[in-house]
């Protein structure tokens, strides 16, 4: 085996040298080389000449997909708007068309369109909590009671009157809870470029109502306060919602005064049970008292802890519109209040946008300027809430060139 080796090798080498290139083909090779890589260099060099003399022709930099781009231009702006004041215009030819006779308008952004129903939920809610808050407590809220053991001087003498266990009703707190739900309002907008401006669709309406009939009264809640500035200070104003801030704070007082009831006599209760003078009866029946007592706190707990969290947000302060839940329900209360008849007219701007468009060549360099929006309204009648009138209304400017802008 060892023989045969020189020969494989011998084939090998020679099979390689068979293919082995000659001086003259590697020089050959290295011209080629060296010929293609600088006619790479000269169009590189051509392509950065002509996109100097060009300009950069990437879209990068206009304003595409979803939100605020912060790079859109005013007039792209401006034909947007000028798209929102049109689609105004067909909207109040609408109103007016399928309600003639109104004499008062309410107009709902789609962030205040929810107020009304919040406002009631409120109410009702409270009341709830209301009737939980007085079964736990009792008839006085600045004196709660507790069941069974009503003095201290029952302990030693063992005897008591049946406990009547007070747990309020789950439906009252589930009920409750689902207040926190209303408050948040949650909005979002995609597909946009110009940021959506409920203050500037309402304005535009209103302004197109105002002048299709002077004598129609139009209200938009986010700015109405009646007699906000009145010649003389006005008198104390009756409102269920404000006087639901004092009566949140006096359930929370009457819960903590609870809770400290319910603790004292827990350790009362406790000193009895590991006494030795304590009968085994007795003892039992206080274990029985300890247990619904603990029962009774976590209720107290519950209770307490959903009306913080209606004081909280009552207080909450929206980012956008600078008003608290509190203001939002009083407007609405003075609406259903002052308005006993009226249609509600909500508007939404579904999507509003500019673009720009850039043609450059070697010559010249054209910018074009091109917006649109798309609004939706539903009006309503105020009493019965049914659809008068609804309609999706798009809008589209074509581009315009710099030049001709006005």
């Amino acid at each position: 085996m060892l023989k045969k080796l020189p020969a494989l090798a011998f084939l090998v080498c020679a099979s390689i040298g068979s293919f082995a290139a000659t001086p003259e083909e590697v020089q050959e090779a290295e011209r080629d080389r060296d010929l293609a890589k600088a006619k790479q260099e000269t169009a590189e060099a051509n392509a950065a000449r002509a996109k100097a003399n060009i300009g950069e022709l990437s879209s990068q930099s206009l304003p595409t997909g979803s939100g605020t781009a912060t790079a859109l231009n005013i007039e792209g702006k401006i034909l947007a708007y000028r798209a929102v004041d049109a689609v105004a215009s067909d909207i109040a030819t609408q109103v007016l068309n399928a309600a003639p006779k109104a004499t008062n308008i309410v107009i709902f952004g789609d962030a205040q369109f929810s107020a009304i129903t919040r406002y009631w939920m409120f109410r009702t809610q409270l009341s709830k909590l209301n009737k939980s808050i007085v079964q736990i407590v009792g008839g006085n809220l600045d004196e709660p009671r507790l069941p069974g053991l009503s003095s201290d001087e029952s302990l030693t003498s063992c005897k008591r009157g049946p406990v009547k266990e007070v747990i309020p009703p789950l439906i009252a707190v589930a009920a409750g809870l689902q207040v926190l739900s209303l408050f948040k309002t949650d909005k979002v907008m995609t597909g946009t470029d110009v940021s959506d401006d409920d203050f500037a669709l309402s304005s535009a309406v209103v302004g197109k109502l105002k002048s299709a009939r002077p004598s129609l009264n139009i209200v938009y809640p986010t700015v109405y306060v009646p007699n906000a500035f009145p010649a003389v200070p006005r008198p104390e104003v009756k409102s269920a919602v404000l006087d639901a801030v004092d009566e949140l704070e006096r359930y929370k007082g009457a819960l903590d005064r609870l809770s400290t009831l319910i603790d004292s006599r827990k350790k009362t209760l406790a000193a009895a049970i590991g006494s030795a003078k304590t009968s085994a009866s007795c003892k039992s029946m206080y274990e029985t008292d300890v247990k619904t007592l603990e029962r009774m706190e976590q209720s107290n707990k519950t209770l307490q802890k959903l009306v913080s969290n209606n004081q909280e947000f009552l207080s909450k302060v929206d980012d956008k519109s600078g008003s608290s839940v509190l203001q939002d329900l009083y407007i609405a209360e003075t609406l259903t209040s002052n308005f006993k008849s009226a249609y509600v007219l909500k508007l939404k701007t579904v999507a509003a946008g500019g673009a720009t468009l850039a043609e450059k060549n070697l010559f010249t360099t054209n910018f074009y300027f091109s917006g649109g929006a798309i609004i939706s309204y539903m009006l309503l009648d105020g009493q019965s809430g049914e659809i008068v009138s609804t309609a999706v209304l798009p809008r589209y400017a074509q581009y315009v060139k710099a030049n001709d802008f006005r």
